[in-house]
């Protein structure tokens, strides 16, 4: 049975109901009650937990992405470490279409203007204010779609496939959820640049000379600036050109007699 361990009593509603959308079904859950970040303090609560495998663990990261804790876990072995970026509150805000939809007219002043979750400055407040009301956040929990949720956090992803594969079930699909191409390119390209180690890597130089770091195309791309649209239109430019040549010589490989 798959161990899934979380910070506090508030995080459980949340990674119950996502790994249910999810389609885990067969976990336990756990609440240690601190930090489990990878520092000394975390490394301390989570062996004083005992936890057999396979397990995973849930735990907030202010700054950063993904990539920094898939650098952690390689070569470790125990629970998996996956971060909920900045926290496990920011995947209550990670589908949009349910979080307006349970709203009403409170999303008004919010239409075309909702960050991305990991964007959010301040979710713990904002879950405070906006779903202050049980019933409301009960709903909401109930309405995520978890596909096109995770297509708009890379942290949540990572999180619901790890549990998945260490389930036995295959990666979501995320694709199918997202109604807007434009927004699908964007939250492509997020989760690629999320894997990138460490987050402060130089990742472009712009025509400009300007050398920009993972950690901050993530910002160009959710603002589609120029830059970010320069960026996206370079990677599609050399992976044409790449396949192309890899089309060419597979085609003069078949050409040449056996």
């Amino acid at each position: 049975m798959l161990t899934v361990v979380v910070e506090g009593p508030r995080d459980r509603s949340v990674v119950e109901a996502l790994l249910g959308s999810a389609e885990v079904r067969d976990f336990q859950l756990v609440i240690a009650k601190g930090g489990l970040g990878p520092n000394a303090s975390g490394r301390r609560r989570l062996e004083n937990l005992n936890l057999k495998s396979p397990a995973v663990v849930v735990y907030d990261q202010e700054g950063g992405s993904v990539g920094d804790a898939v650098k952690v876990n390689l070569g470790r072995s125990g629970p998996v470490l996956c971060p909920a970026i900045p926290t496990v509150e920011a995947w209550l805000f990670a589908d949009v279409n349910a979080l307006f939809d349970v709203l009403g007219e409170r999303a008004d002043s919010l239409l075309g203007r909702f960050p991305l979750p990991e964007q959010l400055p301040y979710p713990k407040l904002l879950k405070s204010t906006l779903l202050r009301d049980e019933g409301r956040y009960r709903r909401l929990l109930a309405s995520i779609d978890v596909g096109r949720a995770a297509a708009r956090s890379p942290s949540l992803r990572n999180f619901l496939d790890t549990a998945r594969r260490l389930s036995g079930l295959p990666p979501l699909e995320t694709g199918r959820s997202s109604p807007v191409s434009g927004r699908l390119e964007r939250e492509t390209l997020r989760n690629l640049i999320s894997e990138v180690f460490p987050s402060s890597k130089p990742l472009f130089r712009a025509a400009s000379g300007a050398v920009v770091s993972a950690e901050q195309m993530m910002q160009e791309i959710t603002d589609g600036s120029e830059l970010g649209r320069e960026y996206a239109s370079d990677i599609l430019r050399v992976a044409r050109d790449l396949l192309a040549r890899q089309a060419a010589r597979g085609a003069t490989d078949q050409s040449l007699p056996r």
